[in-house]
């Protein structure tokens, strides 16, 4: 699902271990199992991401600038066409 050759890449974070999600372990051996080659993930213990980007919903779509400044923080799941269809409006 990455899009580096659209001039973006889609990143996924995880926080591991909060409430009953999957610790860090148990993650890595079931994304493992899921044998997608084209995904990329941030692996964060404990709430730390969540509280960085804002996040109160699972999935929440967080789209930073090249600066790191947050252009979008949308709860609910992206499709590819959703993310490629906001990245051609904010180039």
């Amino acid at each position: 699902m990455s899009s580096s050759d659209n001039g973006y890449e889609v990143l996924y974070i995880v926080s591991t271990g909060i409430g009953r999600e999957l610790n860090e372990e148990e993650f890595k051996k079931w994304f493992k199992d899921l044998e997608y080659k084209n995904i990329k993930f941030y692996l964060v213990e404990g709430d730390a991401a969540l509280r960085e980007f804002g996040i109160r919903a699972f999935p929440t779509n967080v789209i930073l600038n090249t600066k790191g400044q947050i252009v979008l923080n949308q709860p609910g799941l992206f499709k590819m066409e959703q993310i490629n269809d906001f990245m051609s409006k904010v180039k």
